[in-house]
């Protein structure tokens, strides 16, 4: 995922995917839509995946965060960052 820094969008969403959602997420500084929803994800959510997309929203107010986890094997509290997120 490091060399994937031109990513805006990330739809896998339906894909069976397996394992937890890597912290490299968050680092991903175009990032800002990721939707992961109904596949078999465990684990908890990374804490700093609220910092998703951080460096293009400063840059272009228009850009809104989503992300989309629903319908997977996630356990534990919601990362204090989610509430971060400029919606």
């Amino acid at each position: 995922l490091a060399q994937a820094q031109a990513v805006q969008k990330m739809i896998l969403n339906n894909n069976e995917l397996e394992g937890t959602i890597s912290s490299d997420i968050a680092s991903l500084p175009r990032l800002f839509h990721l939707n992961l929803a109904d596949n078999a994800l465990t684990g908890s959510i990374p804490q700093d995946i609220g910092n998703m997309g951080k460096d293009w929203a400063e840059n272009s107010k228009k850009r809104k965060t989503a992300i989309q986890l629903d319908r997977n094997n996630l356990e534990g509290d919601l990362p204090s960052t989610i509430g971060d997120i400029d919606s």
